[in-house]
């Protein structure tokens, strides 16, 4: 192998290291993981009755094919399956490096990153999530672009495609992000419409949500002058997104006719649900304009709350999709080989009974479109449609 060759593969081997660096300390033993995974459930999951009447029956179902596991990988989708079965949200096997970056988006820590996600559609691979300053976004990647390839490996055989973080049992988009290390360079081949495809190369860059937020704060003028301000909560951070949101109240959204609060895509911290509400309601309110609240099948968690708590307020109209129907809190147990087990260990009451399984429908219904979307987002055009009525009404 020439020189040039070598190192033009050093990044794929450094993530087939990254990727298998937690597993490589225990060897295989079949069974051994979804031994891991079925105990947690029999000990912790919130719903006892679940627990002692239908439980045992699915590990005594799933229990002999993991058994028979040729590998870990083999294993990883028998206990997929066998999650699918209980229906709950905060329900799926990560790997340790997709809750790594979770717990760090959540506690506001930096990263590495790109600055998207995608979501996996049978075979396909499309943009879904884009930071809006992010590496991917100023190298021209735009939401709905499908990707072909990483580095010249088809993506699904990349091994910077870290694993979904989707639960099992819920029909949300598998999303998957991408394993990199901080300056790495990486090359994906795009398609934006079927057959027209193009190569763009960007370096991961420590990244946190909250950040992420702020930049994509922006006005939007209309034709008649009237002004409309727009930040996308990327993720509920434990501190940091009320203080966000009443920063740009009172700085550059000081003015505006109308605020549109972006909450689609996962949640976070339920606590901060109180923090966002005096924003806009009650004697501490500091913003009495009209609201628009962005949800789509993403929105969950936190965001559930919040979007639930702003219709029975009254401080906003939701504008997309059905939500997640994902309003459990979620408890993490290691389960080794690599893996965490998300799971939910309590119910939060009346929320979790109004919202669970069910989702919360949006006062204005759009359909959205992912796929080959060349950077359109119908649910925010809605969103802007909606905040120009709501200020002449």
């Amino acid at each position: 192998m020439t020189q040039s060759r070598w190192l033009t593969c050093l990044p794929l081997l450094a993530a087939l290291v990254l990727a298998q660096e937690e597993r490589a300390s225990e060897a295989f033993e079949a069974g051994k993981l979804f031994g891991k995974v079925s105990e947690v459930l029999r000990k912790s999951y919130y719903d006892k009755a679940f627990r002692a009447e239908e439980l045992p029956a699915l590990v005594e179902e799933f229990a002999p094919r993991a058994g028979e596991a040729a590998d870990l990988d083999a294993e990883r989708r028998v206990v997929d399956a066998f999650l699918a079965k209980i229906p709950a949200s905060h329900l799926a096997l990560l790997e340790t490096g997709v809750h790594r970056a979770m717990m760090d988006n959540l506690m506001n820590r930096k990263h590495p990153d790109l600055g998207m996600q995608v979501h996996r559609d049978g075979e396909e691979f499309f943009v879904y999530r884009l930071y809006e300053r992010g590496p991917a976004a100023q190298a021209g990647v735009r939401r709905g672009d499908r990707v072909l390839e990483v580095d010249g490996v088809p993506i699904a055989r990349s091994p910077l495609l870290a694993g979904s973080s989707d639960d099992a049992a819920l029909d949300d988009l598998p999303l998957h992000g991408f394993r990199v290390e901080d300056g790495q360079e990486v090359r994906l081949r795009l398609e934006r419409r079927p057959g027209e495809r193009r190569d763009v190369t960007m370096r991961a860059r420590p990244m946190r949500d909250l950040d992420a937020s702020r930049e994509s704060a922006r006005l939007f003028e209309g034709d008649d002058g009237r002004r409309f301000g727009y930040v996308h909560l990327w993720s509920i951070t434990i501190t940091g997104c009320a203080e966000l949101v009443r920063e740009l109240i009172q700085g550059p959204f000081a003015e505006c006719d109308a605020l549109i609060l972006d909450l689609r895509g996962r949640g976070g911290s339920a606590m901060v649900v109180g923090q966002l509400s005096t924003i806009f309601h009650g004697k501490r309110a500091v913003f009495d304009r009209p609201v628009v609240a962005l949800v789509d099948r993403c929105t969950r968690s936190a965001k559930e709350a919040i979007s639930r708590d702003f219709r029975a307020k009254g401080i906003a109209r939701l504008v997309g999709e059905r939500t997640a129907g994902a309003l459990l809190p979620a408890s993490f147990r290691n389960v080794g080989q690599g893996y965490v087990l998300m799971f939910p260990a309590m119910a939060l009451g009346e929320l979790s009974r109004d919202v669970e399984g069910k989702g919360i429908e949006p006062d204005v219904k759009v359909a959205d479109r992912v796929e080959y979307a060349a950077g359109a987002d119908p649910i925010l055009e809605a969103g802007l449609r909606e905040a120009r009525r709501l200020t002449v009404d």
